[in-house]
């Protein structure tokens, strides 16, 4: 595609129009080689608009995002932030990119700022796909930051969202967002979240976004387990993505489904220590909310009994870098029910945010 792309380009006076467009195709198809030599053939062409220039880092920007080269990326959003020739919906764009790469770093407050500047540009633009994206991540942060009255105050700006938008994926996960903290917390039953857990799961498989179907699964594993039901879901894990070694999408979820999956073979006394000995541990560091989980099972993969691990996990927690913040239920190493130490357990979920079911399955 690349060669047909430079022998008729040179004919052609769009013809850096028709690289972007090539390019951003070759990256969303994953093919990242062929993108960064149609990105060098814009780089030096002088034929580029201002316009065009602008979409050319965004596309880089967003390579350098897609093979996890963060720091690269960070810096070419930033710049383009200060560019005066940037219009509001690129802006709007830029913004979100931004959120997004912070939050997998947990560094939440620099996410919370790019949100919300984000999401009161999108609402001035009528912008309702992005504002249901910037909602979504402000749910999360409001989780990450234990603030209730955020928290609420997003749950309805979701709501009053939904007035206005039906068909949208994001917006779908973040009222199923809304829905599964409510149900951790023990405010609604299982019969309440179930059918919207299988009906959203049916909707990402169909329109083959595969990301957001990662995400929507890990919940849907979690609740299961919630209900006492854990004999499946390592087998559905590994059936459906471990086992392919394709899994599309950011690398915080290929982490958090391998270790899902290993936390579930300890917590079925089954376990099975294979796929944790496939992540690579310095890529790991750069979400450090997993690390505590990543090492709580490594100690036991090397022999520590339920026990030592459980302490060990619980001191991390306590001491690492990010004790302004909560962690997630993803983030929780189930299998310490194991311990049976209902004091540790409890200590324990002093780091996670709204748990009374958390606390019931894992002190019952």
């Amino acid at each position: 595609m690349k060669d047909q792309l430079s022998n008729y380009s040179s004919f052609n006076e769009f013809a850096v129009e028709r690289n972007l467009l090539v390019a951003k195709l070759c990256l969303e198809s994953s093919h990242e080689s062929d993108a960064y030599e149609i990105l060098d053939m814009i780089q030096n062409d002088e034929r580029k608009t201002d316009s065009q220039e602008i979409r050319y880092k965004i596309l880089l920007a967003e390579l350098h995002d897609h093979n996890e080269e963060d720091e690269k990326a960070i810096a070419l959003y930033i710049a383009l932030l200060q560019n005066q020739h940037l219009e509001s919906n690129t802006k709007i764009e830029v913004l979100y990119h931004l959120c997004d790469i912070h939050v997998q770093h947990s560094n939440i407050n620099e996410a919370y700022n790019f949100a919300q500047d984000g999401y009161k540009l999108s609402c001035q633009q009528d912008d309702l796909g992005y504002q249901a994206k910037f909602l979504y991540e402000l749910l999360t942060i409001s989780l990450k930051k234990g603030n209730k009255i955020d928290l609420e105050k997003y749950k309805e700006q979701v709501l009053k969202l939904s007035e206005l938008i039906t068909i949208n994926i994001t917006h779908q996960l973040s009222s199923l967002l809304s829905k599964f903290v409510e149900y951790v917390n023990h405010s609604i039953e299982y019969s309440e979240i179930s059918p919207e857990l299988d009906r959203l799961l049916k909707m990402v498989r169909y329109t083959k976004n595969q990301q957001k179907e990662i995400q929507v699964f890990i919940l849907k594993i979690i609740v299961s387990v919630l209900e006492g039901d854990c004999s499946n879901c390592t087998t559905l894990i590994e059936d459906k993505y471990l086992s392919h070694h394709d899994i599309e999408g950011d690398l915080r979820m290929k982490f958090v489904l391998t270790l899902l999956y290993t936390d579930l073979s300890v917590l079925k006394g089954e376990a099975d220590y294979k796929y944790l000995s496939k992540i690579e541990e310095s890529k790991l560091k750069e979400i450090p909310t997993l690390l505590p989980k990543f090492n709580f099972l490594i100690s036991l993969r090397d022999g520590a009994n339920i026990m030592n691990a459980s302490k060990n996990y619980f001191k991390e927690i306590n001491h690492f870098d990010l004790s302004d913040i909560y962690l997630l239920t993803e983030e929780l190493p189930l299998s310490i029910k194991l311990s049976n130490d209902k004091v540790l357990i409890d200590d324990i979920l002093q780091k996670y945010f709204l748990t009374d079911r958390l606390r019931s399955f894992l002190n019952g």
